[in-house]
């Protein structure tokens, strides 16, 4: 099967650094992924997991992974080790 495809998209869209700049905020806050700012420059996917994460603002890891808060309450006292020379705090 054979099929044209007129895309405008290149007639309408504004500068390189505009647009690397929109897709910059909407990867940082995990709103678009890799695979779909290549598409959208009619670029080849990734391929594999690194092109389909979606990236969250906190730390900029993978938006499908659990974080892990501690609950509040009192900090821990390090552990403290006296040797001869030196105090070691673990």
């Amino acid at each position: 099967m054979v099929f044209a495809e007129f895309n405008l998209d290149g007639l309408q869209r504004g500068d390189t650094k505009s647009r690397m700049e929109a897709y910059a905020a909407l990867r940082n806050v995990g709103a678009i992924n890799a695979d779909e700012i290549r598409a959208k420059e009619n670029m080849n996917p990734i391929g594999d997991l690194a092109g389909e994460m979606y990236w969250r603002p906190l730390n900029m890891g993978d938006a499908g992974e659990a974080v892990v808060i501690p609950e509040a309450g009192e900090p821990e006292e390090p552990e403290e080790e006296e040797t001869d020379s030196m105090r070691v705090v673990k």
